[in-house]
């Protein structure tokens, strides 16, 4: 187990170095220009950027030497924790900017990748022990018509309504449990659904399964059958899920984070793409790079931990 963990961060380890070092390039291949950006807004003649002091300010941030200086100066400061400081926001340093979003994004990511997996596995689960019951044909057919609505729509019907027409809810900004509501709702309904059928497609697999029938015949009850020997082998498909979640979770704070104004990773990460703000851009990035490594692994390392018959060599 400790051999495939460290071969697993060694191997996370590259691919992040590669992730970095293309984003750095995609980034400075843009043809917006993050120093013009400063200027105009802090220009006093309608937007004209003064050249001395234009050159002044590409030279200051070091954006004036040849590219291939400024990578291997951007790794060497990043190798000694140094993230830099944003353009845009001038004498900011990227590591404050990050540590104000990165709780938020971790509040919202983490309860709505749980409230997915609890509610929609506990749903699937229910469903499959009450096959083709009213439970089961209800709760599917909702999630099937739920889960074919985009998550922008959903976000925004929740405006409106409660927000809006009803006043409930505030729809803008983070502070008070009520700002939590309407983010977390938006970001966690499609992945309860996906849950769900994902929960009762697998437990109805293992039902099907040998072992399930011999436990019957031995006379065990059905809930013993169903939690004692059905459960378990139904959540490594489960807990699979769980890597494709993670993707579609942080996907989805990039809309609910936008969308409801929430001050998060995501958030600063479409700021800095629209200004081009390449240190806060490429920060993000890694930020979420590491997140979904780390799920990733820890998902992997729990396969060996509830199916003993999972070898990580």
């Amino acid at each position: 187990m400790l051999g495939y963990v460290i071969r697993r961060l060694l191997f996370s380890v590259i691919v992040l170095f590669g992730i970095i070092s293309i984003v750095f390039f995609v980034a400075r291949a843009s043809p917006q220009d993050p120093v013009k950006t400063v200027l105009r807004q802090n220009a006093t003649a309608r937007g004209h950027v003064d050249p001395v002091e234009y050159a002044r300010m590409r030279h200051q941030l070091g954006l004036d030497r040849p590219l291939i200086v400024q990578y291997v100066s951007y790794i060497s400061d990043l190798a000694h924790g140094d993230l830099g400081e944003s353009i845009v926001q001038t004498n900011r340093p990227v590591s404050d900017i990050l540590g104000r979003g990165i709780p938020v994004s971790a509040k919202v990511a983490l309860t709505g990748l749980g409230l997915q997996f609890l509610i929609g596995s506990i749903i699937g689960i229910w469903a499959a022990a009450r096959q083709n019951r009213a439970f089961d044909r209800i709760s599917m057919a909702t999630t099937i018509w739920i889960g074919a609505i985009p998550q922008l729509v959903i976000g925004i019907l929740m405006i409106v309504i409660f927000g809006v027409k009803l006043q409930w809810l505030p729809i803008h900004g983070w502070g008070t449990w009520k700002h939590w509501i309407m983010p977390i709702v938006t970001l966690t309904v499609i992945g309860v659904a996906a849950y769900a059928r994902f929960s009762r497609a697998s437990m109805l697999e293992q039902i099907n399964q040998d072992f399930t029938r011999t436990a019957r015949a031995k006379g065990l009850s059905e809930s013993r059958v169903l939690f004692g020997h059905v459960l378990r082998n139904a959540l490594i498909p489960i807990i699979t899920f769980v890597g494709p979640s993670v993707a579609f979770v942080i996907t989805g704070n990039f809309i609910v984070e936008t969308l409801f104004g929430v001050p998060g990773v995501a958030f600063y990460s479409i700021s800095s793409m629209i200004q081009n703000d390449y240190p806060v851009m490429q920060a993000t990035v890694i930020i979420w790079a590491v997140a979904i490594m780390v799920i990733n692994l820890i998902t992997d390392i729990a396969y060996g931990i509830i199916d003993p018959r999972v070898r990580l060599s």
